[in-house]
């Protein structure tokens, strides 16, 4: 018989955390119908498939929240709704006031396409993941000289988490906000971003 082979371990993707500068940045190189989509990713740490699913009936910009109930999933192709994994992952999300206004200007410019999709191609039809990210996503990033070319969607939620933990955000919080199952996995993932905030605690100690 043959001997099995002890694969090396797989290594974690490596975070990117953007600054509130550099999120600013991104979202001004943006086009103007991309410029939501990717402001939302930066302040709510909601998923791709969460986003690209947000349905208008979801969105409550008076009460300023936003119900995650299902995502946009592509399967060979075919793309179709599927209710979150976890029933943590089924929450609201509150948004700020400036996040508010530019879904709002998003709404009046592109109102819901197929399906009452917030945020669409500009067919009005769902957005496809790897179409967008090669057409959208990668010119983006290189046109901006301060964010690295390495820098994935996926890293806005990173960036959420940071820009959360520098603003005094607590971890129970951060943990509801993004839908993990336990408060455990948000430590695990992003424990150690409170490393960062120590010299500042203890300036605070200091005046006691």
């Amino acid at each position: 018989m043959p001997s099995k082979l002890s694969l090396p371990p797989e290594k974690p993707d490596e975070q990117v955390f953007l600054t509130s500068v550099q999120v600013e940045a991104l979202v001004d190189a943006a086009e103007d119908r991309d410029k939501a989509l990717i402001y939302t990713a930066a302040l709510t740490g909601m998923r791709w498939g969460e986003l690209v699913g947000l349905q208008r009936n979801c969105l409550d910009l008076d009460k300023r929240t936003i119900e995650v109930k299902v995502g946009l999933v592509d399967v060979a192709g075919t793309m179709s709704l599927d209710v979150t994994k976890t029933p943590a992952s089924r929450r609201t999300v509150g948004l700020t006031m400036k996040n508010v206004v530019v879904l709002k200007h998003h709404i009046e410019t592109y109102p819901p396409g197929q399906h009452t999709f917030v945020f669409t191609t500009a067919r009005r039809g769902p957005i496809r993941d790897d179409n967008w990210r090669k057409r959208v996503w990668k010119p983006l990033i290189k046109s901006v000289p301060s964010i690295r070319d390495r820098t994935r969607f996926h890293d806005l939620r990173h960036t959420h988490v940071a820009l959360c933990i520098s603003k005094g955000v607590n971890f129970k919080s951060i943990q509801t906000r993004l839908g993990h199952s336990s408060i455990r996995v948000t430590m695990d993932r992003y424990g150690h971003l409170l490393e960062s905030l120590r010299d500042q605690d203890m300036a605070s100690l200091d005046t006691l």
